[in-house]
Formats: structure tokens, sequence, C-alpha cells
């Protein structure tokens, strides 16, 4: 037999509770959360989309490129005319200049290309 521990009772404390219709204390806006009111859960449509409109480049934005272009063109530039001392030693030399300058165009194009569309916004759609 195991000895069994008397039960002691304890008498009910009853908390007090708001009424359920009674509001937050201090608050005077509109019910909100999702039992708020017919619309609760849904979300309203996000606002019709604007028209294309042209981005305008701050001087900020133009001076960045400018500066990034020239830093990358440097190096650009060198791996031409490292390709072309390279070249002259297998081809002819007139052959390697050519090659050279034809890099050198075409790194110097793509270059001016970018600031192109960047600073007079080619690309975007206009109405």
């Amino acid at each position: 037999m195991t000895p069994q521990t008397p039960q002691i009772e304890r008498p009910a404390v009853e908390q007090p509770q708001a009424p359920m219709s009674a509001p937050v204390a201090g608050y005077t806006g509109p019910a909100i959360g999702p039992m708020a009111g017919p619309t609760a859960g849904w979300y309203a449509a996000p606002a019709a989309a604007q028209p294309a409109q042209r981005m305008v480049p701050s001087p900020t934005m133009r001076l960045t490129l400018a500066i990034v272009s020239i830093t990358l063109f440097i190096p650009l530039l060198a791996l031409a005319i490292g390709l072309m001392t390279s070249l002259a030693e297998v081809v002819a030399p007139i052959i390697a200049v050519v090659v050279g300058l034809f890099v050198v165009a075409l790194v110097t194009l793509m270059v001016v290309a970018v600031n192109l569309l960047f600073n007079y916004d080619v690309l975007t759609p206009r109405r």
C-alpha cells in the first residue's frame, strides 16, 4: 500500500475580465486585424503602374561612370599593347600592329558606346 497525500483545496479566485465589446483603452481608430470586417484577410490591389518615365542620370552617376570607364580602359589598352607585342614575334610586325590597333579601336568603341547609352538614355522606351 502506498500512502496517499492529503488533497488541499484552494479557493477559486475569479479573474476580472473585460466585456468582449469594450474597446481597448485609449484606441479610437478603425478596427484592424484578420477579423476586422468584411474585407478581412484581403489586401488592396496595387496602384496601376505608371507609364515608363525617362530616367535622367545625376551628375554624380555620370562622373562615376566616366571614372570607371577610364579605370577599365587603361588595363584593356595594356592588354591590347601586350597582344601587339607578343604577336610581333610570331607574325609579321605590320600584322601585329594592325591587330593591336583593331583591338584598341574595339575597346574604345565599347567604352564610348556604354557612356553614350547611359548618359543619353537611349534604352528607355518613349511614348
